[in-house]
């Protein structure tokens, strides 16, 4: 507003009269308190901020922050009461104010920040002044037309595909649960959709519900037809684990900022904002990366990105005032049930279902409501039924914690395993670890995110929609907070990453408008700061995807790696050497598959390598199923020596070994019936003779597996006790023709003390069928 209208003048007097005074103030209010909510925001965030080195002068101490978010209320509320117009659009400036102290602060340098190197804080300004010189050169609406279009969002996402697949050089991302993941859609591709089923390929068979419980279901039907390619076999399946990267980058690159630049259509109606949703949302925070590329959770990556389409579909349906379209019923069952088989997502739709529950429209919306809940369990029972049935989901929820994990960070070669004791720190020490966890994960958000959501969240054009983002902070900090605290099994700390990727709709809203009040400003020092404010803006978008193109590339503080040559090197020996029986892994293993020394837990699992060589495995568990070491040998074989563990082994008809570490490779030399057959890196592979040969531990006939998923015997006894493991939903063909039951052999290591009864399969043959000798094939009862 500017001074001549907002100033009447009299013949007595030239002075404002004390309304009209206050009506010019009211601007420098709103800025004020945006300037005081962003450093409240991001002082919350840091504790305490430190001018531009972190040995440096206090900027913000830790107490200022809660000052600063007590007045920024204060002066929100009055100024909501005075009544005054354009309040939220002059605390954008004051936002933009809070970015600057921001980029002076230590926070740009900090280890596990928001920035990587080698991006640099005068990076950000160079590219800010670039942008500002070309908003002054060309007329304001073409120039931010041009900016925020559909082909720059194109550009840039070309430039981060480039920069993956340059850097994976047609290798797969190895690190932590990708091997996993690769084999989970290994078996999919060759099973869908008979989903469990019993899996001979590990630790004498088991049924792979880790299919139903890991969320890998929605990256194998989003990848679809791509993920097709992993369901190949032999050596055909290792040369198909290069696809896993364009797997990645398809996902994350492609599908990603079209699904989130739909969602900022959804919400807004505006194609600007939708397209700076998609260009700032591939960059809202760091730790998605840690979770796509360190730790390997596709699932909940997938899950993640097509949350605010999931959102915002469901507020078209049932809470916008036009009426919802048919075509988007389906879309929102579909994008819903994707974000649905990563479980805890639930927690995400708890403010929309409250807000919809208080709006009154679930009277006008009642039969899409209905329409869509059984379109969803319709859509959801091929996986939710079997999941229900195999995963003890109330026994996993009703936990108070983990275990403690032993699994250690530097190893030495030679150190023998020893098992942690559960550890249970008292309540008060779990929350101050969890805000401690929850503050971590805020500084990893992007700056511009975590300054500019809440003027955004006031700008959204409809009550519910503000309701509905205001709640979700609200409801998913607290989750991350508390249900961390509560129930550490969930990681429900990962609602901090949701919660980012969901902010990023109304950012781009504040941003947009900011962006417009900007280029308009055309005179005095109006002008003057809007260049300095664009400068801070665009430096700030602009180098969101320098940043994530950075972490691509390798040079973030999560590091990942590329897979080795030992994954070829070593299934290849597997393939040649491994004999009829199987091949056993000596000792506790879980990152040691290309990991970089001997000392460090930065490889992946070796999961995938039954795929590649062809041959069943048995290990102390292909995945991270085992939260303190766990030795795969019994303590009552291992108190036994050697002759005890040559039992164990012919009980599991062993016909290879592998060792990586000194220990076992010096049992292995000194046993007469071993022989070494190669090497790959630290894995050294050696040939064994069996005392007891085959798959049968007791009675006469013959067993093999005909796929991985099925058993043939062929009787020549009564009874039969085969060295595969036994589970309850296995049945026989032809029906009628055995019975099967369990027989217990040994105590299977789970670690922390724990130990679970390990069945081997009995088979109980009919008359008819031992004297026909008619070959009993043994599967998974599907429910389907």
């Amino acid at each position: 507003m500017s001074t001549v209208r907002s100033m009447h003048i009299t013949p007595h007097s030239t002075a404002p009269e004390p309304q009209a005074a206050l009506k010019l103030r009211r601007p420098a209010l709103s800025s004020l308190a945006g300037f005081l909510g962003g450093l409240a925001i991001i002082g919350l965030a840091a504790e305490e901020l430190r001018f531009l080195q972190l040995d440096g002068a206090t900027l913000v101490p830790s107490w200022i922050p809660y000052v600063a978010l007590v007045i920024a209320a204060a002066l929100s509320v009055y100024l909501w009461r005075a009544g005054t117009t354009g309040i939220v659009e002059n605390s954008l400036w004051g936002s933009l104010g809070a970015f600057g102290v921001w980029l002076a602060s230590d926070m740009f340098d900090r280890r596990f920040g928001f920035y990587v190197q080698p991006l640099d804080r005068y990076d950000v300004l160079v590219i800010g002044a670039l942008f500002a010189a070309a908003a002054v050169t060309i007329r304001s609406s073409r120039w931010l037309n041009t900016v925020l279009s559909i082909p720059t969002a194109i550009v840039i996402q070309i430039f981060l595909l480039g920069t993956l697949l340059r850097a994976a050089n047609g290798r797969m991302i190895f690190s932590d649960d990708h091997p996993s993941f690769l084999y989970r859609l290994q078996l999919l591709g060759a099973h869908f959709p008979s989903v469990p089923f019993y899996n001979t390929d590990w630790n004498a068979g088991y049924v792979a519900r880790e299919l139903l419980s890991t969320a890998v279901l929605n990256v194998f039907l989003t990848g679809f037809p791509l993920t097709l390619l992993f369901g190949s076999t032999g050596q055909d399946s290792l040369a198909a684990s290069g696809v896993y990267s364009y797997l990645v980058a398809y996902l994350f690159l492609v599908l990603m900022p079209l699904a989130l630049a739909a969602a900022g259509w959804l919400f807004t109606r505006d194609m600007q904002t939708a397209v700076l949703t998609a260009i700032l949302g591939v960059g809202a925070t760091l730790g998605f990366y840690e979770w796509l590329l360190k730790y390997g959770t596709l699932g909940f990556c997938v899950a993640t990105f097509l949350y605010p389409l999931a959102i915002g579909l469901a507020y078209r349906l049932f809470l916008a005032r036009e009426q919802p379209q048919i075509l988007m019923v389906g879309a929102f069952l579909v994008v819903s049930s994707l974000v649905l088989m990563w479980l805890p997502s639930v927690f995400g739709f708890v403010p929309l279902a409250v807000v919809f529950c208080f709006s009154g429209m679930w009277i006008s919306r009642f039969r899409i409501l209905i329409v869509s809940l059984l379109g969803m369990l319709l859509l959801n029972a091929f996986w939710l039924v079997p999941f229900l049935r195999e995963v003890p989901l109330a026994h996993f929820i009703a936990g108070s914690s983990l275990a403690t994990s032993s699994v250690p960070h530097a190893a030495k070669e030679d150190s023998k395993p020893v098992a942690v004791k559960e550890n249970h720190p008292p309540t008060s020490a779990k929350f101050v670890s969890s805000l401690s966890r929850f503050r971590e994960q805020l500084v990893r958000i992007n700056p511009i995110v975590l300054i500019f959501f809440l003027p955004g969240i006031a700008l959204l054009p409809d009550r519910r929609l503000r309701a509905i983002f205001a709640l979700s902070v609200l409801w998913l900090s607290l989750a991350a907070i508390v249900g961390e605290a509560l129930k550490p099994q969930l990681e429900l700390r990962r609602m901090v990453i949701i919660l980012s990727i969901i902010l990023v709709v109304p950012t781009a809203l504040a941003l947009t408008a900011l962006a417009r009040m900007a280029l308009e400003s055309r005179t005095g020092v109006r002008r003057v700061g809007a260049v300095c404010g664009a400068i801070l803006l665009f430096g700030g978008i602009a180098a969101t995807p320098m940043n994530v193109a950075a972490v691509y590339a390798g040079r973030g503080d999560d590091t990942f790696i590329f897979e080795p040559p030992v994954v070829a090197e070593l299934s290849e020996h597997i393939r040649k050497h491994g004999g009829d029986g199987r091949t056993f892994f000596f000792g506790f293993i879980l990152h040691e598959l290309g990991a970089g020394t001997f000392d460090s837990q930065d490889g992946g699992h070796i999961a995938p390598l039954s795929y590649f060589s062809g041959k069943e495995l048995y290990a102390s568990f292909p995945y991270h199923g085992r939260w303190t070491i766990a030795d795969p040998i019994p303590r009552e074989f291992r108190k036994r020596g050697s002759k005890g563990i040559e039992e164990f082994l012919d009980l599991l008809n062993v016909t290879s070994t592998i060792s990586f570490n000194g220990i076992w490779r010096k049992y292995c030399e000194s046993q007469p019936n071993y022989s070494l057959v190669g090497q790959a890196g630290r894995f050294r592979v050696w040939k064994r003779t069996p005392n007891s040969p085959g798959f049968i531990l007791e009675g006469k006939g013959s067993a093999r597996r005909i796929d991985r998923a099925t058993l043939e015997v062929v009787p020549e006894s009564e009874e039969m006790v085969l060295k595969y493991r036994y589970n309850g939903n296995l049945e026989v063909a032809p029906k009628g023709v055995a019975e099967l039951s369990g027989k217990e052999v040994f105590l299977d290591e789970l670690g922390g003390d724990k130990r679970d009864p390990f069945l081997f399969v009995t088979l109980r043959v009919s008359p008819a069928a031992r004297e026909a000798k008619t070959p009993i094939r043994i599967r998974y009862r599907a429910l389907f």
